[in-house]
């Protein structure tokens, strides 16, 4: 159902405004940037995103200088992108990432996936693969991301707030 949703003729967007009938944002083609006053050889990206009719947050995305990274929003401390060979790496390197209604309650809920290659320490090679899928819905009445599935695939990170 997800696949078909991502897959189907919904309208993205990198920049959505209020206003917009914008279906799915696209984090995962957000432009990363080094800051000079950041860790050197560190990429980032951060900016708002609307998750509902009237609800702006901050987000960010940070890439350290080996290639693995994560991004916040709300409660959410969750990785997203692996390119460091010598753990396990993601493809693509930065996971499909994406804000979506799947409940039609008016609120954008997160969606993340990919595939993540295992690797052989020894070789620091990968000798097998898995599907990742991490689907969060947003909780409007406490303002948090909730993972919607049995068991989580990626680890994500979430507090249910103070």
């Amino acid at each position: 159902m997800i696949v078909a949703l991502l897959n189907s003729a919904l309208t993205l967007s990198i920049a959505p405004r209020p206003g917009d009938a914008v279906d799915i944002f696209c984090l995962s083609d957000v432009r990363l940037a080094e800051r000079p006053e950041e860790m050197h050889g560190w990429e980032f990206w951060s900016g708002d995103v609307r998750l509902g009719p009237d609800l702006v947050v901050r987000a960010e995305v940070q890439v350290t200088s080996k290639g693995n990274g994560s991004l916040s929003l709300l409660n959410l401390d969750v990785k997203v992108i692996g390119g460091h060979v010598d753990s396990d790496f993601y493809e693509p390197t930065f996971l499909y990432t994406f804000l979506v209604d799947l409940n039609s309650d008016g609120y954008r809920d997160l969606v993340v996936c990919g595939r993540v290659w295992e690797t052989y320490d020894e070789c620091d090679c990968a000798v097998r693969w898995r599907r990742v899928v991490e689907v969060l819905e947003f909780d409007g009445a406490a303002g948090v991301l909730v993972p919607k599935l049995l068991r989580a695939h990626m680890g994500a990170k979430c507090s249910q707030g103070d």
